[in-house]
């Protein structure tokens, strides 16, 4: 999964490159820092339902077209410590789909798609440790705010949700959630 994440990310920087000097093509590459929270009710017993998460958010297109190509890398991670014992449960999504952004200056946003989610979740306690993983293909819904300065630096917040369901240790998570997080990127 990291290698293709590596893959994804270096095509998106060569084509964002390639898009910034071609005519009537218009786009953003945007750094995402907030948070997930996944379902308390399942994910509560091991304390890791508020995860810390970062990502990259990528759309473009023609400026004639009626939305962006959209495609967002997101990772997740929470870490607790208990007495008892030690969890640590991650996230990766690859968002494919649409985004429409409106405005010149002040740019709200909405996109959705097809999500590709890893979940991973490990346990350990008097030296015993125990892992667990497991990829579902789901959706995604987002919606935003940026503010354009100077024509090209955007700054805003983003709210999303994702779904999918995987097995983890026999039982059934939902490993989308509620996602938050401040935007700071590029605009061409």
């Amino acid at each position: 999964m990291i290698k293709t994440v590596y893959v994804i990310l270096i095509s998106l920087f060569l084509l964002t490159t390639a898009l910034t000097f071609a005519q009537n093509w218009t786009g953003n590459v945007n750094l995402f820092l907030g948070a997930k929270a996944l379902d308390k009710d399942e994910w509560e017993l091991f304390q890791v339902e508020e995860q810390t998460q970062f990502g990259i958010l990528v759309d473009w297109g023609k400026t004639d077209w009626p939305v962006n190509i959209a495609i967002d890398i997101l990772a997740s991670r929470a870490v607790e410590s208990t007495i008892i014992a030690d969890y640590e449960a991650s996230t990766e999504e690859l968002n494919l789909g649409v985004r429409r952004v409106f405005g010149d200056i002040v740019r709200p946003y909405i996109g959705g798609g097809v999500a590709a989610i890893n979940a991973s979740l490990k346990g350990s306690t008097y030296g015993i440790s125990v892992s667990d993983s497991d990829h579902a293909v789901g959706l995604w819904v987002n919606g935003g705010i940026c503010l354009n300065i100077g024509n090209t630096f955007n700054v805003g917040l983003d709210l999303r949700y994702s779904h999918a369901k995987v097995k983890l240790f026999d039982n059934d998570f939902h490993i989308g959630g509620i996602h938050v997080g401040l935007v700071l990127g590029y605009h061409w």
